[in-house]
């Protein structure tokens, strides 16, 4: 395997795992209904935009045939 075939599956692998540590922070953590409406909106922007990368990241894993 490649250098970068290696650092794009590391990347995936931790982006997705941030993103699952924010998820829960939104939709199970009590200290998030204590965030302005604001802070809630941009984390919930946040996950979005992770969840897309982590979909390119996965395509692009796909595309290499590695996984």
């Amino acid at each position: 395997m490649k250098d970068y075939q290696k650092r794009l599956i590391a990347e995936e692998k931790q982006l997705s795992e941030n993103a699952k540590k924010l998820e829960d922070f939104i939709f199970e953590s009590p200290v998030y209904e204590t965030l302005s409406r604001q802070q809630q909106k941009l984390s919930c922007q946040q996950l979005g935009a992770m969840e897309m990368y982590c979909r390119i990241l996965r395509e692009r894993i796909k595309l290499e045939n590695i996984e």
